[in-house]
């Protein structure tokens, strides 16, 4: 299992927290903007500068928790939770039950629990429908593929730093431009 590639036969993630996430991306970004332009007009850069770092680190908080999602793919699955990424081969997986929330049980003792199927009151109501879609999702595909030997299961940081860099510097230089063209006025 030295291919860590993806083929993606499923991804996996809770549509409205999907879609609620890029409504207040979008949200957040616009306030940003609106911010930048009625910022009280003190003469100063760092005025309206303080109040876009701040959404920026909200938006990217935002687009980490909105990212979270398994892939089930043809060696494995890959749990993206808020700040981890884990890839774990089917061989390392013993059993995968949905309850209140999803658990993937793996050979080592340790017990995976990936956020999107956590629990929820909305899912509780629906009877854990979202939990169990995740749960048979993984069992179907794990039954396609023949027991190997266990192989190890991979954690590693998941920080969607570049997401952070591209959002402060475009803020950052809209911000520059705003306040100039403020000033021309």
């Amino acid at each position: 299992m030295t291919d860590r590639s993806v083929h993606t036969s499923a991804t996996l993630r809770r549509r409205v927290d999907y879609v609620l996430g890029w409504v207040a991306i979008v949200g957040g970004s616009t306030a940003a903007i609106a911010a930048m332009i009625w910022s009280p007009s003190t003469g100063t850069f760092v005025d309206p500068l303080e109040g876009t770092l701040l959404i920026d680190v909200l938006l990217w908080f935002i687009w980490v928790v909105m990212h979270a999602h398994v892939v089930v793919a043809d060696w494995g699955i890959r749990v993206v939770n808020w700040f981890v990424k884990c890839d774990i081969p089917w061989a390392a997986i013993d059993d995968v039950q949905a309850r209140e929330d999803v658990r993937i049980l793996l050979r080592n003792g340790r017990t995976m629990r990936p956020v999107i199927g956590s629990y929820s009151l909305v899912s509780a109501v629906a009877g854990g429908a979202v939990q169990k879609r995740i749960a048979d999702a993984l069992v179907a595909a794990r039954a396609l593929d023949a027991e190997k030997a266990p192989a190890a299961v991979r954690w590693r940081p998941d920080l969607h730093l570049r997401f952070l860099l591209l959002a402060t510097v475009s803020l950052v230089g809209l911000n520059a431009i705003i306040y100039f063209y403020i000033l021309m006025w």
